[in-house]
Protein backbone atom coordinates (compact mmCIF):
# COMPACT_ATOMS: atom_id res chain seq x y z
CA UNK A 1 0.00 0.00 0.00
CA UNK A 2 2.43 2.58 -0.80
CA UNK A 3 -0.06 5.02 -2.34
CA UNK A 4 0.18 7.82 -0.62
CA UNK A 5 -3.27 9.08 -0.96
CA UNK A 6 -4.87 5.76 0.28
CA UNK A 7 -8.18 6.89 2.07
CA UNK A 8 -7.30 4.67 5.54
CA UNK A 9 -4.27 7.18 5.93
CA UNK A 10 -7.01 10.06 5.82
CA UNK A 11 -9.38 8.80 7.67
CA UNK A 12 -6.59 7.65 10.31
CA UNK A 13 -5.52 11.24 10.97
CA UNK A 14 -9.11 12.93 10.47
CA UNK A 15 -10.27 10.27 13.23
CA UNK A 16 -7.54 10.90 15.86
CA UNK A 17 -7.33 14.31 15.50
CA UNK A 18 -10.22 16.61 14.16
CA UNK A 19 -8.44 20.10 13.79
CA UNK A 20 -4.99 20.37 14.83
CA UNK A 21 -2.73 23.67 15.62
CA UNK A 22 0.60 24.11 13.53
CA UNK A 23 2.58 21.89 16.21
CA UNK A 24 0.31 19.36 16.14
CA UNK A 25 0.30 19.06 12.12
CA UNK A 26 3.94 19.27 12.34
CA UNK A 27 4.01 16.55 14.69
CA UNK A 28 1.67 14.49 12.42
CA UNK A 29 4.16 15.18 9.44
CA UNK A 30 6.94 13.77 11.53
CA UNK A 31 4.96 10.80 12.87
CA UNK A 32 4.10 9.89 8.96
CA UNK A 33 7.24 10.01 7.63
CA UNK A 34 8.59 8.19 10.47
CA UNK A 35 6.12 5.34 11.46
CA UNK A 36 4.77 2.50 9.37
CA UNK A 37 1.55 1.98 10.28
CA UNK A 38 0.28 -1.28 11.07
CA UNK A 39 -3.07 -2.07 10.10
CA UNK A 40 -5.63 -3.78 12.88
CA UNK A 41 -6.08 -7.76 12.51
CA UNK A 42 -10.06 -7.16 11.73
CA UNK A 43 -9.06 -4.20 9.35
CA UNK A 44 -6.63 -6.87 7.62
CA UNK A 45 -9.02 -9.81 7.37
CA UNK A 46 -11.69 -7.61 5.12
CA UNK A 47 -8.28 -6.51 2.64
CA UNK A 48 -7.10 -8.65 -0.34
CA UNK A 49 -4.65 -11.11 0.90
CA UNK A 50 -1.16 -9.86 0.25
CA UNK A 51 1.58 -8.19 2.30
CA UNK A 52 1.31 -4.80 1.32
CA UNK A 53 -2.44 -5.13 2.51
CA UNK A 54 -0.95 -5.39 6.18
CA UNK A 55 0.81 -1.97 6.84
CA UNK A 56 0.63 1.58 5.57
CA UNK A 57 4.10 2.72 4.72
CA UNK A 58 5.98 5.63 5.81
CA UNK A 59 5.85 8.50 3.55
CA UNK A 60 8.79 11.21 2.48
CA UNK A 61 8.26 14.62 4.30
CA UNK A 62 6.93 16.30 1.02
CA UNK A 63 4.28 13.48 0.60
CA UNK A 64 3.69 13.76 4.24
CA UNK A 65 2.90 17.67 4.21
CA UNK A 66 1.08 17.76 1.65
CA UNK A 67 -1.55 14.87 3.19
CA UNK A 68 -1.85 16.88 6.34
CA UNK A 69 -2.30 19.49 4.47
CA UNK A 70 -5.27 18.71 2.64
CA UNK A 71 -6.91 16.76 4.87
CA UNK A 72 -6.77 19.81 7.50
CA UNK A 73 -7.07 22.40 5.01
CA UNK A 74 -3.15 24.05 5.46
CA UNK A 75 -1.16 25.55 3.63
CA UNK A 76 1.78 22.86 2.18
CA UNK A 77 4.73 24.69 1.67
CA UNK A 78 4.14 26.17 4.92
CA UNK A 79 3.80 23.16 6.89
CA UNK A 80 6.76 21.24 5.09
CA UNK A 81 9.26 24.04 6.12
CA UNK A 82 7.59 24.06 9.58
CA UNK A 83 8.45 20.28 9.77
CA UNK A 84 12.17 21.10 8.74
CA UNK A 85 12.46 23.61 11.09
CA UNK A 86 11.09 21.85 13.88
CA UNK A 87 10.48 18.53 14.04
CA UNK A 88 14.62 17.43 15.42
CA UNK A 89 12.99 19.54 18.30
CA UNK A 90 9.58 17.83 18.93
CA UNK A 91 10.71 14.44 18.20
CA UNK A 92 10.14 12.91 21.47
CA UNK A 93 7.52 15.51 23.36
CA UNK A 94 4.85 14.45 25.40
CA UNK A 95 2.86 15.83 22.54
CA UNK A 96 3.97 14.03 20.15
CA UNK A 97 3.74 10.99 22.27
CA UNK A 98 0.25 11.17 22.77
CA UNK A 99 -0.51 11.84 18.93
CA UNK A 100 1.20 8.09 18.61
CA UNK A 101 -0.93 7.05 21.93
CA UNK A 102 -3.70 7.96 20.07
CA UNK A 103 -3.06 6.81 16.76
CA UNK A 104 -1.98 3.55 17.99
CA UNK A 105 -5.74 3.53 19.69
CA UNK A 106 -7.71 3.92 15.75
CA UNK A 107 -9.71 1.11 15.49
CA UNK A 108 -7.65 0.39 12.02
CA UNK A 109 -4.49 0.40 13.66
CA UNK A 110 -2.81 -1.96 15.42
CA UNK A 111 0.68 -0.29 16.33
CA UNK A 112 3.08 1.90 14.91
CA UNK A 113 6.58 0.96 13.90
CA UNK A 114 9.19 3.24 13.70
CA UNK A 115 11.08 2.98 10.65
CA UNK A 116 14.69 3.95 9.47
CA UNK A 117 14.47 6.22 7.08
CA UNK A 118 17.05 5.15 3.81
CA UNK A 119 20.53 4.60 5.88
Amino acid sequence: MADESHPLRETILRETLAKPGSQEAVALVGILYENRIVLSKTLRRSLPRHPAAMHLDPLEPQSAAELVARVYGMDEDDLFLAFHRQWAAMRDTPMVLGLVAGMQSHQHVNRLEPWAATP
